[in-house]
């Protein structure tokens, strides 16, 4: 039967002209390889895919066309299917609000989706890294090598244009000629972020004066003291704390009281650097950690600027209060280390020092006063205080100058409280004190430090005593 017919007649009307091509295209280069897209006739007058391999051939002086026609109808109906599904899958990425592109091994761009143009605006370079960051050659940053080996990557960037931070779902997929592209899927999570390091701001941050909070500064300094430790470089503390402040909260409320807090926050941030560790760790104390190599004499240096801004303020606001700082600068020499804690008790002695002398004219410290001297001693777990509508809270230290509970609340900071410190079954004391800071402990608890206040004198001689007892224990 296929002797009595011409070649054309093999194919359908609509593709005989393609297969004219076929042949003129064989003479001039004499073998074809791979050729589809076509449909051979069957003699039952359908038809087939077929793929064709072709090369021109000389014998006897004759020339001869040989062909080879492999039927594809199983590859076509494979590639129909993926074809389908990725038909499908470009649907869903198109609905997505969220960036989706494609690439391939080259770095050359596949797919975008109508989300990531409006974000991105308008093609701008064939490969990703043009596309993206105006680059000539790959990012640093790229997870290409990993998704190319298999897997799936999920990291962050910012946008460098937008200042958007997304985050990106890198994995790799396979394309119907057994290729391996990468889909990268960008969420914007700026909004997060964002809510994020506030989050984290508000816990290191003090909510009335904008500056560090107790446990913000001992997060940051420890680790510059740490730093400094290391170039050798010396440091200093700085411990102030505002003179008169239950004066002024007694007389013009306390809502001015929280105005005089707040200009000292001012004040202290336009007197020190920003690389300057400033923090408000009690109810009316603040602190200053230097690190910028300071001098010995760096600290009456220090003193003074701020008491020329004090009085600059003064005479400028004018508030129905003024301004009165007490001060204590302490220096750590990299040759003498000393610990934060070692530095803060001396500059709180120097600073209480000076309250005392503003007061009384006195150099030295009266021997009650020197209750800021003290270290803490950590008691044993029979000690608990009794807080008003608590009881059994466990004492984990205890000075002259203040005590630490775990409470099952968190408490204000500045907000007075009458407590019973009890050991075992018996009263050793009662106590009034000033919440300092309140952070979180363990196990859904808080952990709590009281400055005590109001001491008489039958409740400070049952505290020395105490306090003398657990010292002959350690």
């Amino acid at each position: 039967q296929l002797k009595t017919m011409k070649v054309e007649e093999l194919y359908p009307v609509e593709e005989q002209q393609v297969v004219h091509s076929i042949f003129r295209k064989l003479d001039k280069m004499g073998t074809l390889i791979g050729i589809a897209g076509i449909s051979q006739m069957r003699s039952d007058g359908g038809t087939v895919p077929v793929e064709i391999n072709a090369s021109r051939l000389r014998l006897g002086g004759e020339k001869y066309y040989l062909g080879i026609f492999r039927d594809i109808t199983l590859r076509k109906q494979a590639e129909d299917a993926l074809k389908k599904e990725r038909n499908r899958l470009t649907g869903i990425l198109d609905a997505m609000e969220d960036c989706v592109y494609i690439v391939d091994r080259n770095f050359g761009i596949e797919y975008i989706n109508p989300a990531f143009r409006k974000e991105f605006d308008a093609l701008k370079g064939r490969r990703c890294f043009e596309y993206f960051h105006g680059r000539k050659k790959s990012c640093p940053m790229c997870k290409r090598k990993e998704v190319f080996e298999g897997q799936t990557v999920r990291w962050e960037w910012t946008s460098s244009k937008s200042g958007k931070c997304f985050d990106i779902i890198d994995t790799p997929l396979k394309n119907s000629d057994g290729s391996i592209s990468k889909l990268a899927i960008l969420r914007d999570i700026t909004e997060r972020k964002t809510a994020e390091t506030k989050i984290k701001e508000a816990a290191i941050t003090d909510g009335l004066t904008g500056l560090l909070n107790r446990h913000g500064f001992f997060t940051l300094a420890e680790q510059q003291v740490k730093i400094a430790r290391r170039s050798g470089k010396a440091f200093a503390l700085v411990y102030m704390d505002l003179d008169n402040l239950k004066h002024i909260n007694d007389t013009l409320g306390h809502k001015t009281g929280d105005q005089a807090l707040k200009d000292v926050g001012e004040i202290l941030r336009r007197t020190f650097r920003e690389a300057d560790i400033i923090a408000r760790i009690g109810g009316d104390e603040f602190t200053v950690l230097l690190d910028n190599d300071v001098t010995p004499g760096t600290g009456d240096t220090i003193a003074r600027h701020i008491q020329s801004n004090l009085e600059k303020f003064n005479e400028s606001r004018g508030r129905p209060f003024r301004l009165s700082i007490s001060i204590g600068t302490t220096r750590c020499d990299p040759r003498s280390p000393c610990s934060l804690e070692d530095l803060l008790n001396r500059a709180d002695l120097l600073m209480y020092n000076n309250k005392i002398r503003k007061k009384t004219g006195r150099m030295k410290i009266p021997q009650y006063a020197e209750r800021r001297a003290h270290h803490r001693i950590k008691t044993g777990i029979e000690f608990t205080a009794e807080l008003e509508g608590h009881s059994g809270c466990p004492v984990k230290d205890l000075s002259l100058g203040g005590i630490s509970i775990d409470t099952p609340e968190r408490y204000d900071t500045g907000s007075a409280c009458k407590m019973k410190i009890r050991k075992g079954d018996k009263n050793v004391t009662v106590c009034v004190g000033t919440v300092v800071w309140s952070a979180a402990g363990v196990e859904g608890k808080y952990c709590t430090g009281f400055k005590f206040r109001h001491t008489g004198n039958r409740s400070r001689g049952s505290l020395e005593h105490l306090i003398s007892e657990l010292k002959f224990q350690e």
